[in-house]
């Protein structure tokens, strides 16, 4: 195989391999995030309380979680357009 079809074969990867993380996203915030939302946002939630707290922190890390992964995408992205 010739240097430039190992390029696009490769390239082809990188960008079909990012479509599945870049499609993850939506379904991890709708079916992950979106409840622990929903209880933050409740006008019943004591502000001060351990448990809004707690969901606080919940957050915090599903939200790093979903940057990393549309960081990921967007790298693979990036390499993937260098390449050519």
């Amino acid at each position: 195989m010739s240097g430039n079809r190992r390029m696009a074969a490769g390239r082809a990867s990188a960008v079909a391999s990012r479509r599945p993380v870049l499609g993850a996203l939506i379904p991890f915030t709708l079916i992950v995030i979106l409840p622990t939302n929903k209880r933050l946002l409740n006008p019943s939630l004591d502000k001060d309380s351990q448990l809004a707290q707690q969901l606080l922190h919940r957050w915090a890390r599903l939200h790093a979680v979903r940057s990393a992964l549309g960081l990921a995408s967007f790298l693979v992205f990036l390499l993937a357009a260098i390449w050519r």
